[in-house]
C-alpha cells in the first residue's frame, strides 16, 4: 500500500534521527545537496555574464567572470566530491547501525513476540525488499538525492521568477506583455501536471513489480543458495535432487522474466512520452527567452541562462517525482527497522532481583498453568499443577505433542502462560527482572544451535574462557579426547561457514551442547531430548555421569526414551496437554498405564534389538 506524503516525512525523519547517533549525517547531507544543487547555477549565472561582456566588448571583465566562475565551480566540486566519499562511508556505518539497533532490539523482545508468525512473515518482507530495492544505505543515498533535486528546483525557480518580471508597462506584442508570462505559466504547470502523472503511473508500475517480484525472488535465491550450502549438498547428489532444483530455478526464472520485459516496456512508453512533452516545452521556452532577448527585455548571455534553469526545473521536477517514488516504497519495508526499535519489551516490566542462594535453592511450583499459541484456539497445556523439588532430578515424558517442551518454554519466560501462575519462591516469574531469571537456568533444547566460532567460545558463550574448566567437562561428557586430537584443540573452530573449521557427528555435536550447559553451572538445568544423536552406550555414559555432574542441583530431563526417567526422583506423565500422573519409576510402572506403555514398547524394542 503506498504511503502518504505526511508518513514519509515521518519515516525520513525517524530513520535519519536513527542513523546520525555519534554521526554528523545530517550536516554532510545538506552540505553536498547544497553544493552540487547550485554548481550549474553557478555555470549558468556566470556564463551569462562572461557572453554578457563579451558581447559588450569588456573582455578584461570577462576573464575576470571566467576566473571566479572557474574558482568557485572548483570549490564547490571539490566539496560535493569530498562529502560524496564521506557519505558513501556513512550510509554503509548507518546501514550497519540501524541493522544493530533492529536485531539488538529483537533480541529484547519476547520470544513470543519474536516467533510470531506475523512478525517472521515481516522479517522476511524486510529481506526480500532489500534484496529486490535497496537497503538502508540505498535510501539514505536517495534521501540525499531528493534534498539535491529539492535545492536545485528552488534555485531554478527564483531564476525563472526574475525571468517573468521582465516586461515592458506599455507592452508592444505578445512576448513583452504579462499575457505571455502568463501563458508560458500555465504552459509549464501544465507540463508539471503532466510528468508528476507520467512519473506517478510509471513508479506504481515499477513498485508493483518490485511487490510482485519480491516472492518469486524470495524462492529463487533460496533454491540457488539450496545449491551452495553444504550441509544439502549430500543429500542433492544422493537423492538425484539437482534436476528438481533446476526445474524449480528455471521456473521462477521464467516468472520473473515476462515480469521485467512488461516493467521495460512500461517505462519506455511513459518516459517517452515525458521526454517528448520536455522536449517541446523546451523549444517554447527557448522560443519565449529569445523573443524576450530580440525585444531588449534580457540580454544575449540572459538566454543561456534562463533557458538553463527552465531545463534544469524540469529535469530535477521528473527526477524528483521518480526519487520520491522509490524512497516511498522502500518505506513500506524499511519502516519495519523503526517499529522494531520503538518496541518496548514486556521483560522490561519485571523488576524483582533474584536472591542469590548458595545452596541452590530455587523452588519452581505451576498453579493451574494453561497455554495457547498466539493465533490458535487450542490449548497446548490445560490447568497444569506440578512442584518441581529443590536439588532433585525430575522427568517429563509422554508422546509428541503433549506439551512436554512448551512447558519449559513459559518456565523460562519465552511464553507467558494463557492463564495460571509459575511461581519462584513463591512469587510469580513475570516480577522478576528477565536478564538475571535467565541466569539460573542451564538449557539445552532439542534443536541446539553451535556456531561457526572456536569450540571454548561456544561451550563458554564468551570470548574470555576458562580452558581447564572447559576439558574438564569435555572430559566428564566424554568428548575430550576427540577435541584434543583436532587441529587446535579446545581452541578449533566448528564447521566451514565462514572458517577453515572442522565438521563433528550429530552425537559430538550434542555433547558440547551439553557441555555448555553444565560449564553455565547453573542451579537449574533443563535438557530437553540431551542425547537424540548419541548411539545407547554414550547415552548410558551420560545419564551415568550426570548423576554425579548435577549433584546438588534441580533438574530436569525431557525425553523419549524411558530408561533416562530411571535416575529421576520424579516423573511428570503429560497426554494431550494436561498432567495425568507422578511418581518414580517403580511408582509409576504400577499406577499409569501410560507411562508402563510407553516403558514396555521401549524395553520390548531394546530386549529385540540385544
Amino acid at each position: 500500500m503506498k504511503m502518504k506524503f505526511k508518513q514519509v516525512c515521518t519515516e525520513i525523519l525517524n530513520l535519519l534521527h536513527i542513523s546520525t547517533k555519534n554521526n554528523n549525517l545530517v550536516i554532510l547531507i545538506c552540505i553536498n545537496s547544497i553544493t552540487t544543487a547550485l554548481i550549474p547555477f553557478v555555470n549558468l549565472y556566470f556564463a551569462m555574464l562572461i557572453l554578457d561582456s563579451v558581447f559588450a566588448k569588456y573582455f578584461r571583465q570577462s576573464l575576470v567572470y571566467a576566473f571566479v566562475m572557474i574558482l568557485l565551480v572548483f570549490i564547490l566540486n571539490c566539496m560535493s566530491k569530498y562529502t560524496d566519499q564521506c557519505l558513501a562511508a556513512k550510509y554503509r556505518f548507518c546501514t550497519n547501525l540501524v541493522e544493530y539497533e533492529t536485531v539488538h532490539k529483537s533480541f529484547t523482545l519476547e520470544y513470543e513476540e519474536f516467533d510470531k508468525t506475523d512478525t517472521i512473515e515481516k522479517l522476511h518482507y524486510l529481506d526480500d525488499g532489500i534484496n529486490g530495492a535497496g537497503d538502508i544505505g540505498i535510501q539514505l543515498k536517495d534521501i540525499t538525492h531528493l534534498l539535491q533535486y529539492c535545492f536545485s528546483s528552488l534555485f531554478s525557480l527564483i531564476f525563472i521568477i526574475f525571468l517573468f518580471f521582465q516586461v515592458e508597462s506599455n507592452p508592444s506584442n505578445f512576448f513583452t506583455s504579462q499575457i505571455s508570462t502568463l501563458f508560458m505559466i500555465l504552459l509549464f504547470i501544465c507540463l508539471i501536471v503532466f510528468i508528476f502523472k507520467m512519473q506517478n503511473i510509471s513508479s506504481s508500475k515499477t513498485n508493483q513489480m518490485h511487490r510482485e517480484n519480491i516472492s518469486v525472488n524470495s524462492k529463487s535465491s533460496y533454491i540457488f543458495m539450496l545449491l551452495l550450502d553444504l550441509k544439502h549438498s549430500m543429500d542433492i547428489r544422493l537423492s538425484k535432487l539437482s534436476n528438481l532444483i533446476f526445474n524449480y530455478y528455471d521456473g521462477y526464472k521464467d516468472k520473473s522474466l515476462p515480469m521485467y520485459t512488461q516493467w521495460g516496456t512500461i517505462l519506455g512508453k511513459y518516459n517517452s512520452y515525458s521526454t517528448l512533452l520536455i522536449e517541446m516545452y523546451a523549444g517554447i521556452s527557448y522560443i519565449f527567452v529569445g523573443a524576450k532577448a530580440f525585444y531588449g527585455l534580457i540580454s544575449i548571455g540572459s538566454v543561456l541562462m534562463y533557458t538553463g534553469a527552465i531545463n534544469q526545473l524540469i529535469t530535477t521536477f521528473q527526477q524528483t517525482v521518480s526519487t520520491y517514488s522509490k524512497i516511498s516504497y522502500r518505506f513500506e519495508y524499511l519502516k519495519l527497522h523503526s517499529d522494531f526499535i520503538k518496541t518496548t519489551p514486556k521483560h522490561d516490566l519485571g523488576i524483582l532481583p533474584i536472591e542469590k542462594s548458595d545452596d541452590f535453592h530455587y523452588e519452581f511450583e505451576c498453579k493451574n498453568v494453561s497455554f495457547k499459541y498466539p493465533g490458535s484456539s487450542d490449548y497446548v497445556l490445560e490447568n497444569v499443577t506440578l512442584k518441581f523439588d529443590i536439588g532433585k532430578r525430575h522427568a517429563i515424558v509422554g508422546k509428541n505433542g503433549a506439551g512436554k517442551t512448551t512447558l519449559i518454554k513459559l518456565l523460562c519466560r519465552l511464553y507467558e502462560p494463557t492463564s495460571g501462575q509459575i511461581l519462584l519462591n513463591g512469587v510469580d516469574i513475570r516480577n522478576y527482572d528477565f536478564n538475571q531469571y535467565v541466569r539460573i537456568f542451564s538449557i539445552v533444547f532439542q534443536d541446539y544451535q553451535l556456531f561457526s566460532f572456536p569450540i571454548d567460545e561456544n561451550i563458554a558463550a564468551h570470548e574470555n574462557t576458562d580452558a581447564i574448566t572447559i576439558r574438564k567437562i569435555l572430559n566428564d561428557v566424554h568428548i575430550l579426547d576427540r577435541i584434543n586430537e583436532l587441529p587446535k584443540g579446545i581452541y578449533t573452530s566448528l564447521n566451514k561457514d565462514n572458517t577453515d573449521g572442522v565438521i563433528l557427528s550429530g552425537g559430538q555435536l550434542q555433547k558440547i551442547s551439553i557441555a555448555r550447559a553444565l560449564y553455565k553451572n547453573a542451579p537449574f538445568i533443563i535438557l530437553d531430548e540431551p542425547t537424540a544423536a548419541l548411539d545407547p552406550v554414550s547415552e548410558s555414559e551420560v545419564y551415568t555421569e550426570f548423576n554425579g555432574l548435577v549433584e546438588g542441583k534441580t533438574s530436569i530431563f525431557i525425553s523419549h526414551r524411558m530408561s533416562s526417567c530411571i535416575f529421576c526422583d520424579k516423573i511428570f506423565v503429560f497426554d494431550h496437554g494436561k498432567l495425568i500422573d507422578e511418581g518414580n519409576h517403580t511408582e509409576l510402572l504400577k499406577s499409569s498405564s501410560i507411562y508402563s506403555s510407553l516403558w514396555h514398547a521401549q524395553s520390548q524394542h531394546y530386549a529385540k534389538t540385544n
